[in-house]
């Protein structure tokens, strides 16, 4: 079994019960920080230049673009935000592998209503 089998067969068999305690709460905590730092930086000049890409677009309104007042595609509300979450650097790092919210958390959050939609 190759390693993205191995992956996907972890994540579809998942239950939210056995995840410990303490990890869940250090997801939490890093997800509102992500979330909180992309607030933030929202009304940062890359963050405003990569949201009025976004509103040019004219896409579909799929998903929220933190801190601009409007909603787009969830590829461009991912690249907007993605850029809020970096724009002050504030990005925790708790973990040996850097700052792994910023990228991430503004994917899926983007995703998130077009994959319930």
């Amino acid at each position: 079994m190759d390693v993205t089998a191995k992956i996907a067969e972890f994540v579809t068999e998942l239950k939210y019960t056995t995840i410990p305690t303490a990890a869940v709460q250090t997801a939490k905590i890093a997800v509102r920080d992500c979330l909180g730092v992309a607030l933030a930086g929202s009304k940062e000049e890359d963050a405003k230049i990569c949201a009025q890409i976004a509103r040019q677009e004219n896409a579909r309104e799929d998903a929220t673009v933190i801190g601009q007042g409007f909603k787009t595609s969830a590829l461009q509300a991912a690249f907007a935000n993605g850029t809020a979450a970096h724009a002050l650097d504030f990005d925790h790092s708790f973990t040996l592998m850097g700052q792994p919210t910023a990228p991430i958390i503004p994917a899926i959050f983007a995703l998130a209503p077009v994959v319930v939609n």
